[in-house]
C-alpha cells in the first residue's frame, strides 16, 4: 500500500511533515485527547490506520463522532503497522493535514498573560513535554524560533501526549519586530549575573506585564540572546551544572502562574 510508504516518510522526515503540512498520531491515548479538544476542526483528519484488535474499542469511542465519520478506515495486521511505525504494541495511525497558519503574528498573548519562546530546541521529547506542561498551567501561546524541531512532527506530538494541538503556535525566523514594549522577556539561562527565579525583583517586573519565558537550546542555551533582556535561572544547591529545559520549563510556570494568581486574588 503507498499509504504505508508515506507514514515511514513522515515519521522519519520532519521537514517533509513541514513542506507538505502533514503528519500523524501513532497511539491511541494521543487519538483520544486529539479528538477530546476537537483539534480535527483546525488539523482536518485524513486517513486513519486501525490495528484490527482496536476495531471495537475504536468503533465504540470515535466512530460517530464529529471529525471521525467520515474519515477512510482502513484494518491492518498489527505486525504490519508495527514495521511500518516501528513501535511495540501499535494501535492506531492517523493521518492529519496541517493548516493551521503559523505565522498568525495578531497576538501573541491570545490564551493569557504568558508566552513560551522556543529558541533552537531541538529535542522532540522536550518540546512536546513542554506544550503538555503549558496545557497544564493555562499557557497556550507558543513562538518557535530559529532551528527548533518542527512542533508537529510525530515525535512531539507523542511526546504531549496531543496537547501540542491545544497551543497556538508561531513559527519565526526572528521575533525582534513584534516584541511588545509593555512585554517582559524572562530568559532561562544559568549565568553567573541571572536573578533566581524566586527574587522578588522577578514579581515585581511580571506582575503588571505580559511575560514571554525564553528557553534555549539543550546544549549551549538561547541564540537570540541579543534580544531579550531578564537572565534568570533555578538556584541549583548541588554540584549539577544545570537542568534539563524541560525541567526549568516546568519548574518556571509552576512558580510563576503560582505568583501571579496569588498576586490577583482579592485581599
Amino acid at each position: 500500500m503507498k499509504i504505508f510508504s508515506l507514514i515511514e516518510r513522515i515519521k522519519s522526515d520532519s521537514r517533509f511533515c513541514k513542506k507538505e503540512r502533514i503528519t500523524l498520531i501513532d497511539d491511541f491515548e494521543t487519538f483520544k485527547t486529539f479528538i477530546k479538544l476537537q483539534a480535527y476542526k483546525k488539523f482536518p483528519l485524513q486517513r486513519i490506520i486501525l490495528v484490527e484488535k482496536f476495531k471495537d474499542k475504536f468503533e465504540k469511542e470515535f466512530a460517530n463522532m464529529e471529525g471521525v465519520s467520515k474519515t477512510k478506515i482502513d484494518i491492518v495486521d498489527e505486525e504490519k503497522l508495527r514495521k511500518v511505525l516501528k513501535i511495540d504494541n501499535p494501535s492506531i495511525c492517523a493521518l492529519i493535514n496541517i493548516k493551521q497558519d503559523f505565522f498568525d503574528l495578531e497576538n501573541f498573548f491570545s490564551g493569557g498573560r504568558f508566552c513560551v519562546v522556543l529558541d533552537s530546541i531541538q529535542n522532540p521529547w522536550n518540546m512536546g513535554g513542554i506544550f503538555r506542561t503549558n496545557s497544564a498551567f493555562s499557557i497556550f501561546d507558543v513562538i518557535v524560533l530559529n532551528n527548533s524541531v518542527f512542533p508537529f512532527s510525530p515525535r512531539v506530538i507523542r511526546a504531549s501526549k496531543g496537547f501540542v494541538f491545544e497551543q497556538n503556535i508561531r513559527v519565526l525566523n526572528n521575533v525582534r519586530d513584534y516584541l511588545d514594549e509593555k512585554c517582559i522577556s524572562l530568559i532561562f539561562e544559568n549565568k553567573k549575573d541571572s536573578l533566581d527565579i524566586r527574587d522578588k525583583k522577578i514579581g515585581e517586573k511580571i506582575m503588571n506585564s505580559n511575560v514571554m519565558l525564553v528557553f534555549g537550546n539543550e546544549e549551549y542555551g538561547v541564540v537570540s540572546k541579543e534580544i531579550f533582556k531578564n537572565y534568570i535561572s533555578v538556584k541549583i544547591v548541588t554540584k549539577i551544572d544545570s537542568l534539563n529545559v524541560f525541567s526549568a520549563h516546568s519548574i518556571a510556570c509552576f512558580y510563576l502562574t503560582n505568583l501571579i494568581s496569588s498576586n490577583d486574588k482579592p485581599s
